[in-house]
């Protein structure tokens, strides 16, 4: 498992989200272990990490990460815009919600003309999305919304 160092110049609090954070990067090293490769961004001794980076090995399923910062949380989908959210447990609640979307195969996939979107829907209803567009999305750019094919991600395991 390889572990990342903490940019310099970023001071986080002694707080509950630092905790919060530390535990679920933990929580899912040991719980992924054999069906993902999780990645953890460490900060120095003795505070807990303070992101990570999961890889699954199921083909079909989405790589997923997460980060905390001074002033905010950060999750998303590999390759795509990650969402910025509030440095509150319930910013932390739902970086939850994204990484169990991600590992129980619940992100919605909408593939077409050079383009994929992801969509992770929360357990209060909201919705976060993100899109990613290839080169050949660029050359295809036509006037309206592209048509998309939707399906979900697969499971970890």
């Amino acid at each position: 498992m390889p572990l990342f160092d903490r940019r310099p110049g970023i001071e986080l609090p002694d707080d509950e989200v630092t905790a919060l954070v530390g535990a679920l990067c933990s929580d899912q090293a040991s719980r992924l272990s054999g069906v993902a490769t999780v990645e953890l961004v460490l900060d120095e001794a003795p505070r807990p990490p303070s992101g990570a980076w999961i890889t699954p090995r199921a083909v079909g399923a989405v790589a997923v990460s997460w980060e905390q910062f001074d002033d905010c949380l950060v999750a998303g989908i590999y390759g795509c815009e990650q969402w910025e959210l509030p440095r509150t447990t319930a910013g932390v609640a739902t970086v939850k919600a994204v990484v169990d979307a991600a590992i129980t195969g619940a992100v919605e996939v909408g593939t077409g003309r050079g383009q994929t979107h992801y969509r992770v829907r929360l357990p209060d209803g909201s919705v976060l999305d993100a899109a990613l567009s290839s080169f050949k999305g660029w050359l295809l750019t036509m006037p309206g919304k592209p048509r998309l094919t939707w399906s979900t991600t697969a499971p970890y395991s």
